[in-house]
């Protein structure tokens, strides 16, 4: 098991991108502050020993099929790309994993590397 990666955490989720009772806007905006709340929780749940922070891979499309992979600071403008091309819905996926501590050498330490 050594030198394997575990993913913790994943959020596989088809959002529907219009409601009846909302503006379009308005659903994008909830989509947004979901996903936020979930990337919240995470980086708040306890790292495993041997790593310093949390990473996200991240997937967004019409569909699990058709969806890219992008950063997470690339969700929102994905959202509304899918929305600009009138999908019924957007595909988002959220892997988070913790990310192995760095090794750091005694002169890149000082400031020399």
């Amino acid at each position: 098991m050594e030198g394997r990666v575990i993913i913790t955490a994943r959020m596989k989720k088809t959002f529907p991108l219009h409601l009846p009772d909302k503006t379009d806007s308005r659903v994008i905006a909830a989509i947004q502050v979901t996903l936020n709340k979930y990337v919240k929780r995470e980086r708040g749940k306890a790292l495993p020993t041997g790593a310093d922070r949390w990473i996200f891979q991240c997937r967004v499309g019409a569909n699990p099929e058709t969806a890219l992979p992008c950063q997470l600071v690339e969700i929102p403008a994905g959202i509304e790309a899918v929305a600009l091309a009138e999908h019924p819905g957007v595909y988002v996926e959220i892997l988070a994993e913790p990310r192995p501590k760095i090794a750091v050498t005694e002169g890149a330490e000082k400031g020399r590397v």
